[in-house]
């Protein structure tokens, strides 16, 4: 949920008394000299409890985007608006985590505590963020351009903390204390980024390297004319779906048929004719080939 908040010195105290349990994510120490301006691109980025999201909704939702400083809002179970690509913006034991152990900053907010602030930031820079965080996928010198550095290195010093600053240190970190990526919110993330960037022709090579880590693979099945003709083609759908899980399926252009013909499958359609139907699937567990 995004909101614009007029005063945010205000806006504190307010979920202060009203007894709202809420921490600033990070980026905290740059506030340290003021607020941003309202209508500036810089943001806030909170977690609150679930049960505070329509009471800042009410108190907050009539002013637009240049009249306050933009909020990015996010609650503990990740329902309605407080939700982040239709899941929790954290998994919820670590969005827990994050409030349970929050501590007051500077007598001005909370913030989380620094152990739980390195585990939040770097899922939020590894799985969120990705490569467009600026942190390199598996060289710690090209990660030394990223913003999040300077917080990074203030954390590790705090902690004792022997952390690689790369994509793939970040995820070995999160999977050894339990906070890895599963699978349905990092095909989303995965595709979020994907959309994002898609002008650029960019995928993130570390979201993609990270599915590879899952069980199963995507697989393609082509339904000919023969089968059309017949009309059997759902009947061969159904039985698709008894063994996998059919991602899309996409009727194949009559032009597309006779320009790609031979280069699907050897190009040898004689007995069953040309391609009419393409099946994605993906298949759980599939079966290593034998001898």
């Amino acid at each position: 949920m995004r909101l614009y908040v007029p005063d945010m010195a205000e806006f504190f105290t307010w979920l202060d008394q009203a007894g709202h349990r809420y921490a600033v994510l990070r980026g905290f120490n740059e506030l340290e000299n003021g607020y941003p301006l309202p209508g500036s691109k810089q943001d806030v980025d909170l977690l609150v409890d679930a049960a505070a999201l329509a009471p800042l909704q009410a108190r907050y939702s009539q002013y637009k985007k240049r009249q306050g400083v933009k909020c990015d809002i996010h609650d503990v179970s990740g329902k309605g608006q407080g939700a982040y690509l239709g899941f929790s913006y954290f998994p919820p034991a670590l969005a827990e985590q994050v409030l349970a152990e929050r501590r007051m900053w500077r007598n001005r907010f909370y913030v989380p505590g620094a152990r739980v602030h390195l585990l939040s930031l770097i899922y939020h820079i590894a799985y969120q963020k990705s490569e467009r965080s600026g942190m390199d996928h598996a060289d710690p010198e090209k990660s030394r351009g990223s913003k999040y550095v300077a917080e990074l290195e203030r954390l590790k010093k705090e902690l004792g903390a022997d952390l690689p600053l790369t994509l793939s240190g970040f995820h070995a970190y999160l999977k050894k204390v339990g906070y890895g990526l599963a699978q349905e919110r990092l095909i989303r993330y995965l595709q979020n980024d994907f959309e994002r960037s898609h002008k650029h022709q960019h995928k993130s090579f570390f979201l993609a390297s990270v599915c590879h880590e899952l069980p199963g693979e995507m697989n393609l099945f082509v339904i000919r004319a023969i089968a059309m003709k017949k009309g059997v083609q759902e009947h061969l759908l159904q039985e698709l779906r008894k063994h996998y899980t059919v991602l899309a399926v996409k009727p194949i252009p009559w032009l597309t048929r006779l320009s790609k013909r031979g280069h699907m499958r050897g190009g040898k359609w004689k007995r069953g004719g040309h391609p009419h139907l393409a099946v994605v699937v993906f298949d759980p567990a599939p079966l290593a080939p034998t001898e």
